[in-house]
């Protein structure tokens, strides 16, 4: 016989179900909780503790998907999950399976990224543990799943999560299947000597990427990342208002090419499946001007750098210099056909849009670090005047 218990949580009405729903009680639990969902705006049913549940407990959780606005059943066990799988439920409902839990205790970090970092589970798996643990970082990893779907897609090659775990140590996390794969700073790090045979298959994926063609739409603008900065810096005052009006008008010059972007492309996010690079960290992809790819590539390799020597050394494990030469070489690689006087414009306005993300991120996230916002400002009014537009 099952029984439940009703809470609220944050304005959602959730009722935990406990043992089995079928045609001996579905009715009886039917009458007691449809009209307590009836008209509610957001209604979960918790089946972490149901173990099975028949058709006629399935009538009774569409008749109270039909009157809620917003309806999840969560933490399903796999076997009532298939049921809710085989039977379309899952197909109009939203039916969040019973996450597995493991232990990312004394398992070697292999790479790092702006949501999360990553562990090897094992020879065969990986696992990206996001850096929140709330319900946000779940719709995260839906989010980031949904974009390395499409990346794939569209020919860029990347590793899709098979698996999303709670982590015992807190938090959730993606898992997936890299067989013996290593992340490419590993290859910098262990094998020095073969530098530039590693910086030139790092070129050729920044190529891939760059040259992807998108429909409108079907990824984020990386525009609209850089219109949020620059509302940001005016919010917060950070320059004077000819100088934030300079920004916006520059903003505005930046063409919206349909081409990927994946905007964290560093070393720790490609991963080694023997010769084969495997672009992680999806949840930066969008489309755009490659401005946006490089003003993140320099950020990593560069402006960090500038105000704290030795930054490459602790996030990539690879000295400043050589960060700089792969930096170059990315942008000689890309733009070979252009002339010298012309990248070294190409790289002005790179670094000039990368330290106004770089003003905005210091502000928001780390005001206390003077030195750093005060270089990085500095930068953005060095090179502000130099230039009537970002394209290029």
């Amino acid at each position: 016989m099952a029984h439940f218990e009703e809470l609220t949580q944050d304005g959602t009405t959730v009722f935990a179900f406990h043992g089995k729903i079928d045609s001996s009680n579905s009715e009886g639990i039917g009458a007691a909780v449809l009209p307590k969902v009836q008209g509610k705006p957001s209604v979960v049913f918790d089946f972490g503790d149901v173990q099975y549940i028949s058709s006629a407990g399935l009538r009774f959780v569409l008749k109270a998907a039909k009157v809620t606005s917003s309806f999840r059943v969560i933490n399903v066990h796999p076997d009532v999950y298939d049921v809710f799988e085989m039977t379309g439920f899952t197909q109009i409902i939203k039916v969040v399976k019973a996450l597995r839990e493991i232990s990312i205790e004394g398992k070697e970090k292999i790479g790092e990224g702006y949501m999360g970092k990553v562990y090897r589970l094992d020879p065969d798996t990986i696992i990206k543990v996001f850096y929140r643990g709330g319900a946000d970082t779940l719709a995260d990893i839906e989010r980031e799943t949904a974009l390395a779907k499409k990346a794939f897609v569209l020919g860029i090659p990347t590793a899709i999560p098979f698996d999303v775990v709670k982590v015992k140590e807190g938090g959730y996390g993606s898992v997936f299947e890299l067989l013996k794969s290593n992340a490419m700073n590993s290859l910098f790090i262990h094998h020095p000597e073969n530098a530039d045979q590693y910086i030139k298959m790092y070129v050729d994926l920044l190529k891939t990427i760059l040259s992807t063609e998108v429909e409108e739409g079907a990824l984020p603008r990386k525009k609209l990342e850089a219109l949020k900065w620059a509302a940001s810096l005016r919010k917060n005052k950070a320059f004077e208002e000819p100088i934030l009006d300079k920004i916006d008008a520059l903003i505005d010059t930046i063409p919206e090419p349909l081409r990927v972007v994946h905007g964290d492309f560093h070393i720790k996010n490609i991963m080694m499946q023997g010769d084969e690079p495997l672009l992680i960290d999806m949840d930066t992809l969008g489309y755009g001007h490659p401005i946006f790819e490089f003003a993140g590539i320099f950020l990593c390799y560069i402006g960090y750098g500038s105000t704290e020597p030795g930054n490459c050394m602790n996030f990539l494990g690879i000295p400043d210099e050589l960060a700089a030469r792969i930096y170059r070489a990315a942008i000689d690689g890309v733009y070979a056909n252009r002339s010298v006087e012309e990248r070294e414009a190409i790289m002005d306005k790179i670094a000039l849009l990368s330290y106004i993300w770089f003003t905005d991120k210091t502000m928001l996230f780390e005001p206390e670090n003077t030195k750093r916002l005060e270089h990085a400002k500095s930068e953005v009014l060095r090179l502000i005047g130099k230039y009537f537009t970002l394209d290029f």
